[in-house]
């Protein structure tokens, strides 16, 4: 038997999720046996701007065997930028893998174009 883990902060749509991963998701996986879902009631989303950081957050969690604690809560600034500097070093390596650079210097200042410690701006 194969688990599959759900978690949604908003508690919104579980039973629509788990009708879509029992028609689509788990046959286009070719799973065998039957499949166990388990809800993740870790935490709720206060706000409506935070979502898809609890999202990466539980599932990072769920990867190391850890526990939601409400101290998590108080991270999500610091998850917002640790997530953005995971994502502009897989962007900066696909293009130097590519040969471009990521940005382009006639986006900047003059001060920018100059810099030679700045490789790229957000």
């Amino acid at each position: 038997t194969r688990t599959c883990c759900m978690f949604d902060p908003m508690d919104g749509a579980m039973m629509r999720a788990k009708k879509a991963l029992c028609e689509v998701i788990v046959p286009l996986m070719h799973m065998p046996g039957e499949v166990s879902y388990k809800n993740l009631g870790w935490c709720r989303q206060g706000g409506g701007s935070f979502c898809g950081v609890l999202y990466l957050a539980a599932l990072e969690l769920l990867l190391a065997g850890q526990q939601w604690e409400d101290e998590i809560y108080e991270l999500i600034p610091y998850l917002w930028l640790r997530y953005l500097s995971k994502c502009i070093g897989l962007l900066d390596q696909s293009s130097k893998e590519r040969g471009v650079r990521l940005f382009s210097g006639y986006l900047y200042p003059e001060f920018m174009r100059r810099s030679p410690t700045v490789d790229y701006f957000v």
